[in-house]
């Protein structure tokens, strides 16, 4: 590639969760980098919710592009960035972490990619009723989302679902189940 090649080069990425044993995203990863002609690295790193803050550091410091985020570091991510996206803050959660020169960023797209695969089903979100099991952040992301597409019925289950009435009250349209 010469000097005034467009191809992205040294896009290293990560996958941050705890545990990671079921990820394909380094393989993910890996064939994009491969489509688009970058090099860099695709990494799954196994990192506990307490070392989030060093792990994100030492991979901004180290040049990656960027890191997904998963189970159970979604909700602790956002108080990392300096940029959320308004779907990240009103989810509570960051399942995506981009560093830039000067900052960084986090956004969640569990709502948007859920209602996409709905859409590519063939389903119309107004006439669906959805259950979502859980109450972290991808539940979180999700109900905002089908919520926002004015889905036909949205109930939460959670395992407690007390605990939870305050949180999610700013989600008129999903019905906590007990």
């Amino acid at each position: 590639m010469s000097a005034h090649d467009p191809r992205p080069r040294g896009w290293d990425l990560a996958v941050l969760g705890d545990p990671l044993a079921y990820t394909l995203s380094p393989l993910l990863y890996a064939v994009g980098h491969r489509l688009l002609g970058a090099s860099g690295s695709a990494d799954a790193l196994r990192t506990p919710t307490a070392a989030l803050a060093a792990r994100l550091s030492e991979l901004r410091d180290r040049g990656y592009r960027g890191a997904n985020i998963t189970h159970p570091l979604k909700q602790a991510a956002l108080g990392w960035v300096d940029r959320a996206s308004e779907r990240a803050r009103r989810s509570r959660s960051v399942n995506t972490v981009g560093f830039e020169a000067d900052h960084t960023w986090g956004d969640t797209t569990d709502g948007a990619g859920f209602l996409d695969w709905l859409v590519a089903l063939g389903r119309v979100v107004a006439r669906e009723r959805v259950v979502v099991l859980g109450a972290g952040g991808a539940a979180r992301s999700v109900a905002l989302a089908l919520a926002e597409a004015q889905v036909g019925g949205l109930q939460i289950a959670a395992r407690r679902p007390d605990e939870l009435v305050a949180e999610w009250s700013d989600i008129p349209s999903a019905r906590l189940v007990k």
